[in-house]
């Protein structure tokens, strides 16, 4: 990464603030969110702290390992695509 890209990206104190007052300018997510906290609210009393805790933290492990595969899937779909092209020459 250059050292330009990493001063933007990696170190700027004000990125994580940017952030979230982007997406707190987006309706959808401001509306999913409410609706996420609500019913996480209700599965934590159901299940209580500890329980919760954990099936956050498998569920956040999972949707990271299925956007991997995603973003892994699309970077092959690509290269094929771009072999099929360079075949086509």
């Amino acid at each position: 990464m250059s050292s330009l890209l990493k001063t933007i990206f990696l170190d700027n104190p004000e990125l994580p603030h940017e952030i979230y007052r982007f997406c707190n300018g987006l309706p959808d997510y401001v509306q999913a969110r409410q609706a996420y906290l609500q019913a996480a609210g209700e599965v934590e009393q159901l299940l209580g702290p500890q329980r919760y805790l954990l099936y956050e933290d498998l569920l956040n492990r999972y949707i990271a390992a299925e956007e991997r595969a995603f973003y892994l899937f699309g970077l092959q779909l690509r290269r094929e695509v771009l072999a099929a092209l360079g075949e086509g020459r």
